[in-house]
C-alpha cells in the first residue's frame, strides 16, 4: 500500500493522538507480580519520554497500544 508523504504525516499525528488518549484514559501500570509471573506478555514502549508497560497478549488496551506504537514506528 502506498501512502503519500503529506498524508503520512497526518496519519502519524492521528495515531499518536489516539495512543495518547488511550493511555490517558485506560492505561493501568501492571503490578510487579503480574510482570514477573507472565513476563512474556509484557512489552516496554517509550512514547514522548514516558515508559508504558503493555500487556500485548491478553489486555485489549495493551494490544491496541502495542499496535499503534508499531504502526507509528513503521511509518516514521
Amino acid at each position: 500500500m502506498y501512502i503519500p508523504e503529506d498524508k503520512k504525516e497526518e496519519l502519524i499525528f492521528m495515531l499518536e493522538y489516539i495512543f495518547e488518549e488511550l493511555m490517558a484514559e485506560c492505561y493501568k501500570e501492571p503490578t510487579q507480580r503480574q510482570r514477573t509471573k507472565h513476563s512474556t506478555r509484557f512489552e516496554k514502549v517509550f512514547f514522548k519520554n514516558k515508559k508504558y508497560i503493555l500487556n500485548y497478549v491478553t489486555d485489549i488496551v495493551g494490544i491496541i497500544g502495542y499496535w499503534l506504537i508499531y504502526m507509528i514506528n513503521i511509518l516514521s
